[in-house]
């Protein structure tokens, strides 16, 4: 049998074990999950700067009803700089990332220096470097050495750190055709999340002027949705360096706090914090 005969043998055993359902066979062959992640971050192409105005609806994790609907304006500064500010319920939070720190603010208060899981969805945006998204994504379980082809809502894609259609193993999946991820699950141990199945879905990617970016984020605990945000809006807008600097914006929110708690009652703002982080902090 020559070679090119084997070739096309191995290629029809992969799509018709893609269109079945099936495990691939073990000849057949798929891109290393470092070529994959490395062709993600070329084939993305975002700008050095981004900004986005998005809808945020919150749903109930035990029975699935919509609790909370807010406008977010998200902020990307490449590489690896992001802010959020979200208005709900009558309180805005403001989070802010740089590299391996985070701050959160509620209301002018510092609430919290360390991530949650649903701020990851932001992480697979805004890396340059292939050796730092790999790390990321190796410290929530994705083994790059691992990958496959599967489908997904009848697209194929390559599955980085399982075999397909295993989902025992956190896992990347990027589509085949356009290297533009399609979802992402994982187990994180936060306070928040314990160790449930926890997955991020990127779909409907659009073209905003020259920039193409999913106009639907879900967010999902053990596969129930908790999370929705549609984008409205994409620009590539330069910010202010300061509205990322984490030190300066610490500073300058805890010289506030004394002012804000003149205001009202010590008491009513926790209680309304803490509401707000229940809902939106799931």
């Amino acid at each position: 049998m020559s070679v090119y005969t084997k070739k096309l043998i191995c290629a029809a055993a992969v799509c018709l074990a893609v269109l079945v359902g099936k495990p691939l066979p073990a000849y057949s062959y798929v891109l290393e999950g470092r070529h994959i992640l490395f062709l993600m971050i070329e084939e993305m192409k975002l700008p050095g700067n981004l900004a986005a105005r998005q809808q945020v609806t919150q749903y109930d994790l035990e029975t699935g009803e919509e609790i909370l609907t807010a406008t977010e304006t998200i902020r990307f500064r490449m590489p690896e700089e992001f802010r959020s500010e979200i208005d709900a319920g009558g309180l805005n939070r403001t989070y802010v990332a740089s590299a391996d720190r985070s701050i959160t603010m509620i209301d002018g208060r510092v609430t919290s220096e360390t991530d949650i899981w649903t701020d990851y969805y932001k992480n697979i945006f805004w890396y340059r470097s292939l050796e730092r998204l790999e790390n990321f994504l190796e410290n929530y379980g994705v083994d790059p050495s691992v990958s496959s082809l599967g489908r997904f809502k009848g697209e194929v894609a390559f599955v980085i750190g399982d075999v397909y259609p295993s989902e025992s193993a956190a896992q990347l999946w990027v589509a085949r055709e356009t290297f533009r991820p399609v979802r992402w699950l994982f187990r994180a141990g936060d306070d928040n999340s314990g160790i449930e199945p926890l997955e991020f879905r990127y779909a409907e990617w659009k073209q905003f002027g020259r920039i193409w970016f999913p106009s639907r984020i879900e967010f999902y605990v053990n596969g129930q949705m908790i999370r929705l945000i549609r984008v409205g809006m994409l620009e590539s807008a330069p910010p202010p360096r300061e509205i990322f600097d984490i030190d300066h914006i610490r500073h300058t929110f805890s010289a506030d706090d004394n002012g804000a708690a003149a205001v009202e009652p010590e008491s009513e703002i926790r209680r309304r914090l803490e509401d707000f982080k229940r809902i939106y902090e799931q």
